[in-house]
């Protein structure tokens, strides 16, 4: 989840939220002239359009996109209320068409994937961590592994498909049952597992199945009431320690504030680390000069 325009695009995001589509707009734009047609980045800027009326600049893009085969999330185009003003538009049917071939073409291939970084370290324990929603290998290699540079860590790609190269974990069912496979297979004894955003949620989802035993480690989790209420009614034996790492500008930020709450009165041993200014991303000097990763 942690990739170089995350912190732009939680900005476009947050602008965008309150209204300001004017700042989403410049800022989304800057990060594709900068990165290219990250997809998220580009699914928010056709939003931006639709919301805004400006079609000929959703034609222009929608047609870039189709030129150079990008693809986008169809579930989400199809489903994103955002995008309505658009629906009718050619070129909008024409690239729905072309992201579901490419996501169904993408799909029948895709297979879960662990890949391993690092130096094996008998010191410390190495880290299972899973990824966040439209994650990408190569972001992780450039970002987490200046946080873990101590650590063996074992990248956990999921199966599910959100975009060219990008994977999620949307299907609750199929993710949990892939964390408990993985877990399963693992053959150490003492082993950190970690996850951001969406896969930190699907952590605490298999926490509350009693699939996990070892020491948990939260970066910037997107909760939801769901989640938290799992954790509420759940009845498990859990003797590790639970790390969240959360900024207070993140707008999952009252959320895991909750879930700790609720996991401390259930008598589970948690820590919070909140890092000033920080939205939904991470800021791997702060994570380091906190030293936390030093504790686990």
């Amino acid at each position: 989840m942690m990739m170089k325009y995350d912190i732009q695009l939680d900005q476009a995001f947050s602008a965008c939220s309150e209204g300001d589509f004017a700042t989403g707009e410049k800022v989304v734009n800057a990060i594709i002239n900068t990165y290219g047609c990250i997809e998220r980045a580009v699914h928010l800027l056709l939003c931006i359009y639709s919301c805004t009326g400006q079609s000929e600049k959703a034609i222009s893009l929608l047609r870039r996109l189709k030129k150079e085969s990008i693809w986008l999330n169809p579930i989400e185009m199809e489903n994103d209320n955002d995008l309505d003003t658009l629906r009718n538009l050619d070129e909008f049917k024409t690239l729905l068409k072309f992201s579901w071939n490419s996501y169904n073409c993408a799909s029948k291939n895709a297979q879960a994937q662990i890949y391993t970084m690092g130096e094996n370290k008998d010191t410390v324990a190495p880290i299972y961590f899973f990824h966040g929603r439209g994650a990408k290998l190569t972001e992780f290699s450039e970002d987490f592994q200046d946080i873990f540079n101590l650590r063996q860590v074992y990248y956990v790609q999921s199966e599910q498909v959100y975009s060219r190269e990008r994977y999620c974990w949307d299907d609750e069912h199929l993710s949990i049952l892939q964390v408990g496979d993985v877990l399963d297979h693992s053959s150490e004894l003492h082993k950190l597992i970690s996850g951001v955003s969406q896969g930190a949620r699907i952590l605490i989802d298999a926490f509350t199945q009693g699939i996990i035993k070892n020491d948990l480690l939260l970066f910037i989790p997107a909760v939801s009431e769901s989640s938290i209420d799992k954790v509420r009614n759940s009845n498990i034996d859990y003797e590790g320690d639970i790390t969240i790492i959360s900024g207070d500008r993140d707008g999952c930020f009252p959320a895991s504030m909750e879930l700790a709450d609720v996991l401390a009165k259930k008598g589970f041993n948690i820590k919070c680390h909140v890092i000033k200014g920080m939205g939904h991303y991470i800021l791997p000097q702060e994570i380091k000069r906190k030293m936390i990763l030093k504790e686990l």
